[in-house]
């Protein structure tokens, strides 16, 4: 997202919509529809039977939440699918496991514990 803000854009098309998260789809749709100005997303998939069943159930939670103010909802229903963060920080992309015996000081000392 690079924050662009054009009051009177008010149509967004997402191609590959499938490939996207459920927060990274509420912030595009919250791109347009900035003014007075009804606002149309339009989001673009294969065919639902060629979904994987969590692709099929992001786009039904995108397009079931739609209302303004309809953010922690979605919020809500993308932690049930993807879990809640500390649970899962080892699955992340690029962060490393933060054990405690892997916590150190810049010069590679031990952490003092507090």
């Amino acid at each position: 997202e690079s924050g662009l803000d054009i009051p009177n854009a008010n149509t967004i098309i997402v191609n590959n919509a499938h490939q996207f998260g459920l927060s990274e789809l509420h912030q595009l749709r919250g791109r347009v529809g900035r003014s007075n100005r009804k606002a149309f997303c339009y989001l673009l998939a294969p065919p639902p039977g060629t979904l994987t069943q969590e692709a099929r159930r992001r786009l039904k939670i995108i397009e079931e939440y739609s209302d303004l103010g309809s953010g922690f909802s979605i919020a809500m229903q993308d932690m049930d699918i993807r879990g809640a963060g500390a649970e899962r920080l080892h699955q992340r992309r690029g962060l490393r496991d933060l054990s405690e015996d892997s916590l150190r000081s810049p010069s590679g000392a031990q952490a003092e514990r507090v």
